[in-house]
């Protein structure tokens, strides 16, 4: 009999285990919650926020892969910490060395010994915009890098597939408006920007007009050349105008005719 209560008390811890982060590994004293899932590691407030939370990023991760027509290539489980508020956000990350004032989150790419992390708090966009952003930039240097964890995303392609992966694609109205009153930033200069903007206006049309250019190739000439065009630029040694000629020809052959070729698409 004691044997059978044993085992039962085994099986019970077993079944248990995967529901409770271990106890070394509690980050912060007010993430009470946590959801571990084939792909992720979730920490946030309570347990509920913690299962909203990664099913969302599960959901999340299909379509980005779907988009992409990739296969899975996580190489490490991202971890995921989700604060109560905004002011708990600032402490925290404060104590880790980060000035996050005026952000709504930050994604930490996996170096050669911990996995990507990605930081922020519950509010009204977490599950349609912050995390959609974030995450893009964990999965898409996955994607294009690989195991190169020092390889560089190009700035315009970064934050161009992050903003387009926001469940409100926002960066229409303004794209279509600077489109009608002609003051679009050419595509040309756009894929140049190494820094952001100084100008907020400016930093903002280059977003939107970044997310744009995304949904162009995306939309025109689908995911897998879209990822292969990618891979050339972030680790495959081409510049631009070699990365759309070896991907797109005959279509597009360079910057020029994509600037072009874009600008019809928004008319349309």
């Amino acid at each position: 009999m004691k044997y059978i209560n044993l085992a039962a008390f085994f099986l019970i811890i077993f079944l248990f285990m995967p529901l409770c982060a271990p106890a070394d590994e509690i980050p912060f004293g007010t993430l009470k919650g946590y959801k571990n899932t084939m792909n992720f590691s979730v920490w946030a407030p309570t347990k509920d926020d913690a299962e909203t939370i990664a099913a969302g990023l599960e959901d999340y991760y299909s379509r980005f892969l779907k988009d992409l027509e990739c296969g899975g290539m996580l190489k490490k489980k991202p971890r995921v910490y989700i604060f109560g508020n905004y002011q708990d956000y600032l402490d925290k990350l404060k104590g880790l060395g980060y000035n996050v004032e005026h952000t709504g989150g930050i994604a930490i790419p996996r170096s050669a010994r911990k996995p990507a992390e990605i930081y922020s708090f519950l509010g009204d966009n977490l599950l349609d915009a912050v995390l959609p952003h974030e995450i893009t930039h964990l999965l898409f240097k996955e994607v294009t890098a690989g195991l190169k964890t020092d390889a560089r995303v190009p700035l315009w392609l970064d934050e161009g597939i992050a903003e387009y992966e926001e469940k409100s694609k926002r960066y229409r109205t303004e794209v279509k408006g600077a489109l009608e009153s002609q003051a679009l930033i050419p595509a040309s200069e756009i894929v140049k920007y190494s820094t952001y903007p100084a100008d907020l206006n400016r930093r903002s049309l280059f977003y939107a007009e970044s997310a744009s250019l995304v949904e162009f190739l995306l939309a025109e000439y689908g995911g897998a050349k879209f990822t292969s065009f990618s891979r050339k630029l972030v680790s495959g040694g081409k510049n631009i105008d070699e990365a759309l000629f070896s991907t797109y020809y005959p279509r597009l052959k360079d910057v020029s005719q994509l600037n072009d070729a874009w600008l019809k698409f928004l008319k349309k």
